[in-house]
């Protein structure tokens, strides 16, 4: 008489997922082939990039006034400087060609070599800005008595380089397109498909390195005080970036 085995729990479980394992090994064999066919038919894609860029007229001056006190006594300093500012602000008030606004303020103390306060010191600090570059240089002669000429910069405003990079992106796409199109023939493809495209301007406001005198030292523009600065602007370069993939049609 045959005795019968019984299998333990375990191992018939284990049994079962090797049988199971054996029936659907030939269906993922199968699968990986379809995924393969289908890797093979796919359109190969190629990476791209083109840009357009033009110099453009610096359009906007910013001109950095500033005046500095010493004095014993804090308050003499703090009052001294609020006089400056307020003369400046209120001739700024008295026009709307050039924008006026108001930037450091500091006062801070003089100390000898042990630490004792010997005086006082403070400078503050003015901006003009405008895209009517002799209005500005006019309005910073004419306080510059109150407070200097401490630097001064150049730059393309927001709305001269919104209108010129729109021109560029027709240009930077027109030139990628046909970038691709060249790619497309040399590898023997007849045509393309745009898979993924992206556009993008010269980003950050750039300013060039500007004049501008070193702290405590806003009376090294003094002399340039009594009349108008002839001012003159230089280049900047604004520039369309545009990026992407495509896929290759068409193979030869």
């Amino acid at each position: 008489m045959r005795t019968k085995r019984t299998l333990s729990p375990k191992k018939a479980a284990a049994a079962i997922l090797a049988a199971y394992g054996m029936l659907t090994l030939p269906l993922s064999a199968m699968a990986n082939e379809e995924e393969a066919s289908k890797a093979l038919q796919r359109p190969p894609v190629i990476s791209l990039q083109s840009e357009a860029f033009a110099e453009v007229e610096q359009d906007t001056v910013t001109i950095y006034l500033a005046a500095e006190f010493d004095d014993a006594q804090q308050a003499n300093v703090d009052k001294k400087l609020r006089e400056a500012l307020e003369a400046v602000l209120a001739e700024g008030r008295k026009q709307e060609v050039v924008k006026v606004s108001s930037g450091n303020y500091r006062i801070y103390p003089n100390s000898d070599r042990k630490g004792a306060i010997t005086g006082w010191r403070g400078r503050a600090e003015v901006q003009l800005e405008s895209t009517n570059i002799p209005a500005a240089s006019e309005l910073a002669a004419k306080v510059s008595k109150d407070m200097p000429i401490a630097g001064l910069s150049f730059s393309v405003s927001p709305e001269e380089r919104a209108k010129h990079e729109e021109a560029l992106t027709e240009d930077a796409i027109k030139r990628f397109q046909s970038r691709a199109k060249q790619i497309a023939s040399s590898m023997g493809y007849a045509d393309f498909r745009l898979n993924e495209v992206n556009v993008g301007g010269s980003g950050g406001y750039y300013r060039p390195p500007m004049m501008r005198a070193m702290a405590g030292d806003a009376g090294s523009f003094k002399a340039m005080g009594s009349e108008s600065m002839p001012l003159e602007s230089g280049t900047e370069q604004v520039s369309v970036s545009v990026n992407g993939s495509v896929y290759l049609l068409g193979g030869k």
